[in-house]
């Protein structure tokens, strides 16, 4: 997955040193200690992780797609095969031999991991928008506590906070 994550639209962008080291246990975690560090890399992995969400999505829908036009395939197979054979042909019948093919199987549970890849990501892409508004608050909590000295043009200091 990684590699494909280097093609980006324009091929502007070389996402594959980041993807190679994400952790997004780590990268949602808020290190208060270095609140410019943690700035810096929030834009990154929020466009990191929201790439991987976009990707995760057309995933999502080409397994869709996929499962989709093998079932219209079988559908139409197997109802030629049943009309050769004399075999009477029911709605029921196409459903449940359906049901019981692995190429199917395969196919849907392609669907269902893609669905599950695409919540993770998108999870993650909400905890990065959390992330900041944490951010932007630790940010305001750090200038508050922080005392500066200013001198008047008499000489004074003055501390303010």
């Amino acid at each position: 997955m990684a590699s494909e994550l280097v093609r980006l639209i324009s091929g502007r962008f070389n996402l594959k040193s980041m993807t190679d080291s994400l952790d997004p246990e780590s990268d949602l975690e808020l290190d208060r200690s270095n609140l410019d560090y943690e700035f810096g890399r929030q834009a990154a992995l929020t466009a990191v992780y929201g790439y991987l969400f976009a990707e995760a999505e057309k995933d999502e829908a080409d397994a869709s797609l996929d499962e989709e036009i093998l079932g219209a395939k079988k559908d139409r197979q197997l109802r030629s095969d049943f009309l050769n054979d004399g075999t009477k042909i029911t709605e029921k019948l196409i459903e449940k031999t359906l049901l019981l093919d692995e190429d199917l199987i395969d196919a849907k549970r392609n669907v269902i991991e893609a669905k599950a890849t695409k919540r993770l990501f998108k999870a993650a892409v909400t905890g990065f928008d959390h992330k900041l508004q944490a951010l932007i608050n630790a940010g305001a909590t750090d200038r508050s506590n922080r005392e500066v000295v200013i001198k008047d043009s008499d000489g004074f200091e003055r501390k303010t906070r």
